[in-house]
């Protein structure tokens, strides 16, 4: 496999946290992004590749723990999405909290872009 083919992807500020564990093993071939929807906790992201989701809908504040609204950021925003994870990546491992906020709003949107 050549890099690019695997993509982590930390989603939420769980997804992002964890990604930053993940950079510090410097895991070789593996491209590491972070998506959030808060635009605070994503500057302060480990990651090769960052992005913003909703950034015009709700000005980098977050989805405010609401997973729909998170969702509707992630599908507002599927291209760049579908950009941030490059062509046909082989593998795609998405990390993300499940506590009802942009982990679980945005991280089945990526999953149906990856696929």
């Amino acid at each position: 496999m050549e890099v690019g083919d695997i993509v982590i992807v930390g989603v939420g500020g769980a997804g992002n946290n964890a990604l930053r564990s993940f950079m510090k093993l410097n895991i070789k071939g593996a491209r590491c992004v972070a998506i959030n929807a808060d635009s605070e906790p994503l500057k302060r992201a480990s990651a090769h590749e960052k992005l913003l989701v909703g950034e015009d809908i709700s000005a980098g504040l977050g989805t405010g723990g609401d997973s729909q609204f998170g969702r509707m950021l992630a599908l507002h925003d599927a291209d760049k999405i579908s950009k941030v994870l490059g062509p046909k990546p082989k593998v795609v491992v998405i990390v993300a909290g499940m506590g009802g906020g942009t982990g679980t709003g945005v991280s089945p949107v990526v999953a149906q872009i990856a696929q």
